[in-house]
């Protein structure tokens, strides 16, 4: 599912912190969830009928930026959760390079398009896996992937 490598983890996130928050957070959760899924039909079928198969696309991100705006706040409230300065940079970072890849389709040729798409998703999953393996110490990984990480240099070295 997040954004979309931000998106399809956050619903997973929520449940989380709102689960274990009592049973009244248990029915908050559900509550969101069933809204999330009624934006997301109504906006598959108003998009769908407008932009055709392009529609769908537009739809799923629109609904997801309704989940992040309604969810936020309740998980702030439940648990405290902030987003650090460096979650909103690399939101926007993904945010702008969707934007870029979504609208070069229509201003590139489509092989242009599908270049400039695939070198987006390269950077983003190489910029993605080097902040993931900065989270987590290289010893808590399997030796094939310290030594797969440590081939491409998203780390030093296998001792780190």
């Amino acid at each position: 599912m997040y954004l979309l490598g931000e998106q399809e983890v956050a619903p997973s996130l929520v449940a989380a912190a709102v689960m274990g928050c009592g049973e009244e957070s248990a029915e908050c959760f559900l509550c969101t969830e069933v809204a999330w899924t009624a934006v997301n039909v109504g906006l598959m079928w108003i998009c769908g009928k407008a932009f055709g198969l392009s529609g769908a696309g537009i739809a799923f991100f629109g609904s997801y930026v309704f989940h992040d705006l309604m969810v936020y706040p309740i998980v702030r409230w439940l648990s405290g959760f902030r987003r650090s300065v460096a979650n909103w940079q690399t939101g926007l970072l993904f945010l702008s390079s969707i934007a870029v890849v979504f609208c070069e389709f229509y201003v590139l040729p489509p092989l242009w398009a599908y270049g400039v798409g695939t070198v987006a998703v390269i950077l983003s999953g190489v910029y993605s896996i080097r902040n993931l393996v900065n989270l987590i110490s290289l010893d808590r990984m399997p030796r094939p992937m310290q030594r797969l990480f440590v081939r491409f240099n998203f780390v030093r070295s296998a001792s780190r």
